[in-house]
């Protein structure tokens, strides 16, 4: 899922930061391996070349291998993306608060007649964001009145994978969901693919949403409904951080982590039921 173009935002965001304060700055991009982004940071720390970290881990732990390293140099890192964090926790992180993300993207398809909603989960259920996104889809509907679905999921490399997992979902269920809400806009696009191969209209016959705003989702036929991940936003909170921390305005050794809210952005993948209108009121 990243490739460079991925990354573009953070790019954008923290450069808009760092040039205004005069700070010049590195970019590495690695294949999310563990072990290069430790050889990446060595060699950045061998050199003195760098007075401050701005990082977006591949890796799933909350304790870097190299954070002991960056401690003990004085040596300031801001992590960004989607970290697990606590109150205890000792470093800097700026990510996305997908709780409020969700609830805004759950809230909107209630409000356009929805109640059976199925959450498609990300292939690996221990992803960090996916436990928080699911966990809010199922306390929002709860909230409601409105029994949640058990996650499903699908193969994200094998079309025919895709359609025998879709196939054998439809088969199963009864009831069929009115809407799906997916992990990410990748694996939204693939449901809507999926569906069309079924001859399953999106979204006269079934709504698809997803979460990130990837740049091709508004050129997708039907253009995607889903929730911006606000990547810049985030970039320059990191960059703005990461200078007071450089420059002593704010200790070494006290650490904030601080969620940015992501924005729903709503096209043509959601189909309003009957009797509904935009706020949910009966019409």
């Amino acid at each position: 899922e990243r490739s460079p173009a991925f990354y573009g935002k953070y790019l954008a965001g923290a450069d808009r930061i760092l040039r205004r304060e005069f700070y010049h700055y590195f970019l590495s991009l690695n294949n999310i391996s563990l072990n290069s982004e430790i050889d990446e940071i060595q060699c950045f720390l061998a050199g003195n070349a760098v007075n401050g970290f701005i990082i977006n881990p591949g890796f799933k732990t909350t304790s870097p291998f190299y954070l002991g390293d960056l401690k003990r140099r004085r040596l300031p890192a801001v992590f960004i993306g989607d970290i697990y964090f606590t109150d205890n926790d000792d470093y800097d992180s700026v990510g996305c608060d997908n709780q409020s993300g969700m609830e805004e993207l759950i809230e909107y398809l209630i409000s356009k007649g929805h109640q059976r909603i199925q959450y498609i989960e990300h292939t690996t259920p221990l992803n960090y964001a996916n436990k928080i996104r699911y966990q809010t889809y199922q306390e929002v509907l709860k909230k409601h009145r409105i029994t949640p679905f058990e996650p499903f999921s699908s193969s994200e490399h094998r079309e025919v994978d895709r359609v025998d997992d879709m196939k054998k979902y439809f088969h199963n269920r009864p009831l069929k969901p009115t809407a799906f809400v997916c992990f990410n806009d990748l694996i939204a696009l693939h449901c809507i693919h999926t569906l069309s191969i079924l001859n399953i209209k999106v979204p006269d016959d079934i709504s698809v949403s997803g979460f990130d705003d990837r740049e091709m989702v508004e050129f997708t036929s039907p253009a995607l409904t889903t929730v911006r991940y606000p990547r810049e936003e985030i970039a320059q909170k990191a960059a703005s951080l990461l200078i007071d921390k450089i420059s002593g305005q704010i200790p070494f050794d006290q650490y904030q982590h601080i969620l940015v809210k992501p924005s729903l952005i709503e096209r043509q993948s959601v189909k309003t039921l009957s009797g509904k209108s935009r706020n949910g009121r009966r019409i």
